[in-house]
């Protein structure tokens, strides 16, 4: 739209209808649109799906075999596994399965005999109806088998297997059963992995060769393996638990007992009868009558086991050529070791402690080696070699560089019994030197040595006042530990020694660090000078390990010294020597002391007032007067002409005057000379001429004149004021004018 003067007041009417129109179509298109928003809310959103799982879907069911309930499984030939319809071939890669089936039976539940083809019995649950009756599996005569996951209850025997090739039993659980294992006549035998439990025997083996027994938990039963005419067995990391015996062996050689566990035992933990050439190796005995019983065998070698709680730890009865070393046997209610009738034996580096009677007893034997072994803490004796009724014993064992708990000092040990032996090289198990409570001065080094001797001592720890401040091994018989104490007070030094074996023992030393020591002057002085009319402000400084508590000054109505060793004068101080002692204490009384001489001197000469030449006329008396000024004023001198004419003392308050008459025509010089106490002078000439009195003097003036001129602002002129109202309403009225034809256009418009 166009619009122009003539047009304003309609277009101004048109603008506005336009502008209404336009809002209130607004208005009408928001309410339209607000309207459907209510209507579609309610019905046009789209509810979240809710996912679901199909529980009867394939793939969240897990397949399985069920178990299969029969009253037997008889298998007497290779095509039998067919006839019977079991999966598998009988290959290595493809045997025969049987598996998943529940049996409960009085007699035989799966009997296997004269087969050739490998297969397998898995996952079967077999159970006697009548308490100790029948035989879970039976296998005799059949090779290359694997017995995996069965559960077996009840039976007279859990699994019997003879004349078998090969066989791996594992993963298997046996319980209340007379027999869990029966095995005989086997050449290649795998065990492991098994659980029998509440047996009479845990495992019956009789003539098997080569064969692992491994990782199996036995508990409650009677024997936990019983196993005869063995060669090159391997038993390792079983758990034996809560049986009379553990392991009963006999007859056999090559067999290696190791990292197996013997827990709450009866009566034997192993018990081996005519065995040789044995390792018995990292196994863990507790509890029954005899840890180890070994008897009648030669070349064993029983290292690393660790005995604790028997009634005798390792019994050892007419073994020969065999080896005993690094064992720990403790806490026994009997003896720790005991060798009776055997022969060239080797005891070494053993740790046989707290036992109730003998730590190492040789009863009957002979030829028998004992060195290097920690024997201590034991209560009958730490050790005994008795000769006994044996017809081979002599006094013939050897007792060298062992460690007895119960060793002073001396040269010999000797070893109870009737052999009358000595160990001529004995050592402390563990002993530590200790040092006497001591004190020391603050700030000193100080150096702690330690002698610790002992066979086979290991680590050190120290600790101060409860905190370890160091550790490492012990390699050398001394330990040293070296400090600055900073601070006075009590240290407490804790050295604990522990062996290789685990023994332990800890010196105790107490330290007190005291401060006996004056403090030290940072800053000395032998005398200090200040200028007459000054205040003395000095600083002096000393230093102290336990800080300095205070400074004190001899001379207290005069000089005042602060807590910092700021030595201020109480007042102006006058000419002279003071002579000040001085000392700074540290916290115990100790002080170091100074004197210093202050020098209050006067080096600055009086001040005097200036008089100019004059000239006077002749019979004209004259006065001079001089202002002076000194902190010590002493006395002056005038000279008229060169010759002393008066003296006198001075002082500040009062003018030095001097009057002068009937001086002769002529020119006259007088000089005055003031003097302070310290000899410090200034002096004044003045010339004086005195005229006739027909001279006429003409005396000029100069004055000085300071003008001084102001900066003023006039008022403005009435004429500038004038025209800035009549320039004002000219501009308002040219204002007024357009207004007026704005509001009211002419017709022409």
């Amino acid at each position: 739209m166009i619009c122009d003067q003539r047009t304003r007041g309609k277009c101004i009417r048109k603008v506005i209808t336009r502008w209404t129109s336009q809002i209130t179509w607004m208005i009408k298109i928001t309410w339209v649109i607000f309207g459907l928003i209510l209507v579609v809310i309610p019905y046009g959103l789209v509810p979240a799906q809710i996912n679901t799982i199909d529980t009867c879907s394939e793939e969240n069911n897990t397949s399985f075999t069920s178990t299969v309930m029969v009253d037997s499984i008889i298998i007497e030939s290779d095509s039998d596994f067919e006839t019977l319809g079991f999966p598998g071939n009988g290959t290595v890669n493809n045997p025969y399965i049987i598996a998943n089936f529940n049996i409960e039976t009085a007699g035989i539940a799966i009997f296997v005999s004269q087969t050739e083809a490998h297969f397998k019995i898995i996952n079967c649950t077999l159970q006697s109806t009548l308490y100790s009756s029948g035989t879970g599996i039976y296998i005799v005569q059949s090779h290359n088998s694997a017995l995996e996951n069965n559960t077996i209850i009840g039976f007279s025997s859990g699994i019997i297997a003879s004349h078998i090739e090969e066989i791996g039993i594992s993963d298997n659980i046996i319980t209340d059963s007379f027999f869990g294992l029966n095995l005989s006549q086997v050449e290649r035998l795998t065990i492991e992995n098994n659980t029998l439990m509440n047996l009479e025997k845990g495992m019956f083996l009789d003539r098997i060769e080569s064969r692992e027994i491994s990782f199996n938990t036995i508990r409650g039963c009677q024997y936990g393996i019983h196993a005869s005419h063995i060669d090159g067995a391997i038993l390792t990391q079983n758990i034996i638990e809560n049986c009379d015996t553990g392991m009963l062996l006999e007859n056999g050689e090559d067999i290696l007992i190791s990292d197996n566990e013997l827990v709450s035992i009866v009566s034997y933990g192993i018990f081996t009868s005519d065995i040789e050439d044995t390792l018995v190796l990292d196994n863990v005995l507790t509890g029954p009558h005899y840890g180890f019983y070994l008897s009648f065998g030669n070349n064993f070698t029983v290292s690393h086991n660790n005995i604790t709680f028997c009634q005798n730890g390792l019994y050892v009865r007419t073994i020969t050529m065999s080896v005993f070393f690094e064992n720990r046997v403790t806490d026994c209610t009997g003896d720790g070791i005991i060798l009776r009738s055997s022969t060239n034996d080797q005891v070494i580096n053993n740790s046989v402690f707290w036992n109730s009677d003998v730590g190492i007893f040789l009863q009957g034997s002979s030829s028998i080696n004992v060195t290097g072994n920690e024997i201590g803490y034991n209560s009958l004796h730490n050790v005994q070699d008795d000769i006994g009724t044996s017809t081979v014993a002599m006094v013939n064992n050897f007792w060298d560089n062992n460690a007895y708990s119960d060793y002073t000092g001396t040269d010999d040990y000797r070893i109870a019994g009737n052999s009358f032996s000595i160990d001529s090289s004995p050592s402390y198990i563990l002993y530590i030197e200790g040092l006497d409570d001591f004190s020391t001065e603050i700030g000193e080094m100080v150096v702690c040595n330690w002698n610790v001797s002992g066979l086979r001592v290991e680590m050190y720890y120290l600790f101060s006042d409860g905190d370890m401040i160091l550790s490492g091994f012990i390699d050398s018989d001394t330990i040293s530990y070296g400090f600055i104490p900073e601070s006075t007070g009590i240290r407490i030094f804790d050295l604990k020694a522990v062996t290789s074996s685990g023994i332990e023992t800890t010196d105790s030393i107490i330290v007190e660090i005291v401060d006996t020591t004056s403090p030290s002057w940072i800053t000395e002085f032998s005398n200090y000078t200040i200028e007459s009319g000054n205040y003395l402000s000095l600083n002096i400084e000393a230093v102290d390990l336990s800080g300095i508590n205070h400074y004190w000054v001899n001379d207290t109505d005069r000089f005042n010294v602060s807590e910092s060793g700021l030595i201020m004068s109480k007042g102006i101080l006058d000419l002279g020597t003071y002579h000040l002692l001085l000392r700074a204490y540290d916290p115990f009384d100790n002080f170091q002391e100074q004197v210093i001489d202050i020098v209050v001197e006067d080096t600055i000469a009086p001040s005097l007032s200036d008089i100019s030449d004059l000239i006077v006329q002749q019979g004209n008396p004259l006065l001079l007067n001089w202002t002076a000024y000194d902190v010590n004023p002493s006395n002056f001198e005038i000279f008229l002409d060169g010759n002393l004419v008066h003296s006198s003392d001075w002082n500040q308050q009062d003018d030095i005057a001097f009057e002068l008459a009937n001086l002769d025509i002529g020119v006259h010089t007088v000089l005055i000379i003031v003097y302070d106490e310290s000899g410090n002078f200034i002096q004044d000439l003045v010339k004086i001429t005195v005229l006739s009195l027909s001279t006429t003097t003409t005396s000029t003036v100069t004055e000085s004149t300071t003008t001084t001129i102001s900066s003023t602002t006039e008022d403005p002129e009435p004429l500038n004021e004038s025209l800035l109202i009549v320039g004002t309403a000219g501009i308002l009225s040219i204002a007024i004018l357009f207004i007026i034809r704005d509001r009211f256009p002419s017709k022409s418009d």
